[in-house]
């Protein structure tokens, strides 16, 4: 195992040497032409906005392509295990993924088995629609 400190947190962490194979890999996968036209097809079903803030995204807040799941990953199914979220909301949702989850080790992960509650910001917009015709 190699130690290394973690990019975010600047906390120790080992990993096995297959770490860098799978990162490699996954690079390499998020920048072919595969990934770029999953990534389209998402962004077209969720209407080119962030599905959490609703924002168009921007040169400096770009919209990304999240993975709810990496269950999937290489084969992911464009409506269940993506969503569009800007890069602000993108950070916040893998920041809230890696909290500290042990306070006794330190631990860090989404190891609670949580899900998070993501309301489409479409969705949002027609339940207000339909609460206001009633």
């Amino acid at each position: 195992m190699t130690e290394y400190r973690r990019e975010n947190h600047g906390q120790p962490d080992c990993r096995p040497a297959f770490w860098q194979e799978s990162q490699d890999r996954y690079r390499a996968y998020i920048n072919s032409p595969e990934w770029h036209e999953k990534k389209r097809l998402r962004m077209q079903i969720d209407g080119f906005v962030c599905q959490m803030c609703g924002c168009k995204g921007s040169k400096l807040n770009p919209l990304n392509v999240h993975h709810l799941s990496y269950h999937n990953i290489y084969h992911e199914n464009v409506e269940k295990d993506l969503v569009t979220l800007c890069r602000s909301c993108h950070m916040g949702v893998h920041n809230m993924m890696n909290r500290i989850t042990n306070s006794g080790t330190g631990q860090r992960g989404w190891k609670d088995q949580l899900s998070v509650s993501m309301v489409s910001y479409g969705e949002f917009q027609r339940q207000l629609a339909e609460q206001g015709e009633q």
